[in-house]
């Protein structure tokens, strides 16, 4: 995300624990980062598609110089949510207050206090069976709506679903809604409780009959099972990136090379080895990209006990045994040592790693095409044709019923076939679906399919521009044979 810097603005305020501080005032030194997309600026060069600093550095003196605070913490947490809630392209906002004249008697440059603060994405579940359960879902929508941490509010359709656990009461009426709020899962916890308070929820029986009922499902990358209980068969593990760093390091006698976080794609193959214990009793590990949407995988699971299945970075699983998980150290092909010395990108993961060293080994592996990758060059979604499936001049996927589709125009006919998963290849993909259950995977976002596919709506999701089809004329192929030669020039030049 791209970055505003505002550095040491001078404001005379009145903050301090001393009444003197209070009474005197002193100088302080604020400096932000505001975190936003600029992109839209520096294509219009219109200030009002950006931040106009000048209005937060207003903010700020008006904010310092209005109130009086006893610690420079509190002063920094109301200015990052003034920020926040005023400026709504800023995503996330540093904030720094250096107090140079602190009355510590000692000598000192300044004391500081920084902290960061941003907007996350939450979604929860909301659920009632009893009295008029519509009016109650309604409601409680409408309070989460009175709460000003919160904004960008989505519900998906509402739902009937037979009671879980408990059985012995009525039909639920159930929803799903996202937002994005600057409450931390606590607070958003606590915001829950009150409005499942107002609505009249009273907890009698586990899993019994509610007004009301609201459960955190996913807030941002924060591991929210401390906060929701989580399936059985579900376990996670949260590890900052010098953590993970440390537990790489811990497991080879050799300095790594671990500087920046895209470079743990090459380590994807070792976290058998890495998280042994953890994988004890499994059958399968693997690991998956971000930018993917699952269909019916285990429709496409191969029945054979393949030790590797896929090769590529987006989806790869592995066969947990023992020997399985140290293969990535075989003597052959790539050099595992190599490539986690070096902090270029060696794709150690994919094709020229793993899949040739399994090759090399005579070590059978499933390289099925059921999978639908997008060319990340191309602006209309195009299939990566050298490992998919053929492209058709109008296409369109859709993800429904936990499965993802093709619909395509062949000679005038309307055609589909699945796949596995579909894979955007860092393509920004905007949620436009509302919660909708079915929706239609584009380039521009995903957006709700309310109804059967019809020829005008592919032809609607295709129609390119001339510079566009100039572009699409260039073989992805070639660009990707550019890219492996450039690799190999690397390894043979520079001896990696």
């Amino acid at each position: 995300m791209d970055v505003i810097k505002i550095r040491d603005l001078e404001i005379y305020g009145h903050h301090g624990v001393m009444k003197e501080e209070n009474v005197l005032g002193q100088k302080f030194l604020v400096s932000l980062a505001l975190y936003t997309d600029t992109r839209a600026a520096g294509e219009s060069d219109n200030l009002a598609d950006s931040v106009n600093y000048a209005e937060v550095s207003y903010l700020v003196k008006e904010q310092m110089e209005k109130e009086t605070y006893r610690l420079i913490e509190a002063a920094a947490e109301q200015l990052a949510k003034k920020i926040l809630l005023k400026f709504p392209l800023v995503k996330k906002v540093e904030v720094e207050i250096k107090k140079p004249w602190a009355p510590i008697l000692l000598p000192l440059d300044t004391v500081s206090v920084s902290i960061t603060r941003g907007w996350e994405t939450a979604y929860l579940s909301i659920g009632s069976n009893m009295g008029d359960r519509k009016a109650y879902l309604e409601a409680a929508i409408e309070e989460l709506k009175k709460v000003e941490t919160i904004r960008e509010i989505k519900v998906s359709e509402i739902i009937e679903t037979e009671p879980y656990g408990y059985t012995d009461q009525d039909k639920f009426l159930n929803a799903a809604i996202g937002f994005e709020t600057l409450l931390t899962p606590e607070a958003l916890l606590s915001v829950c409780h009150e409005i499942e308070k107002k609505g009249k929820r009273e907890r009698k029986i586990h899993w019994g009959p509610r007004t009301i009922d609201l459960d955190i499902l996913l807030y941002g990358d924060c591991d929210v099972s401390a906060y929701l209980p989580l399936p059985p068969n579900v376990k996670c593990f949260s590890y900052t990136f010098e953590q993970m760093k440390a537990k790489i390091q811990s497991k080879f006698d050799f300095t790594i090379e671990l500087s920046r976080p895209y470079k743990l794609c090459d380590y994807k193959p070792i976290y058998g080895y890495l998280f042994e214990e953890d994988l004890a009793g499994y059958d399968y590990w693997g690991h998956i990209d971000l930018d993917t949407i699952l269909g019916d995988l285990r429709a496409y699971f191969p029945k054979e006990a393949y030790e590797k299945v896929y090769q590529f970075g987006h989806l790869t699983m592995y066969r947990n045994t023992p020997e399985n998980n140290r293969r990535f150290m075989a003597d052959v092909g790539q050099d595992y040592r190599k490539s986690f010395t070096t902090s270029f990108i060696t794709v150690f993961d994919e094709l020229p790693g793993m899949k040739k060293k399994y090759d090399l080994l005579g070590i059978p592996q499933y390289s099925g095409h059921d999978f639908a990758d997008i060319a990340r060059r191309r602006k209309n979604f195009t299939l990566n044709s050298e490992i998919c499936r053929k492209n058709y001049k109008y296409q369109i996927f859709y993800y429904q019923d936990g499965r993802v589709f093709r619909d395509y125009l062949d000679k005038g006919t309307m055609h589909t076939d699945e796949f596995n998963y579909i894979h955007f290849s860092k393509r920004q993909m905007p949620d436009h679906t509302g919660g909708s259950s079915a929706y239609y995977i584009t380039r521009f976002g995903c957006v709700p399919k309310t109804g059967a596919t019809t020829p005008e709506i592919i032809r609607q999701y295709n129609r390119p521009t001339p510079v566009q089809n100039l572009f699409c004329a260039i073989d992805t192929q070639v660009i990707r044979r550019i890219k492996r030669y450039s690799k190999l020039i690397y390894y043979k030049v520079i001896g990696r």
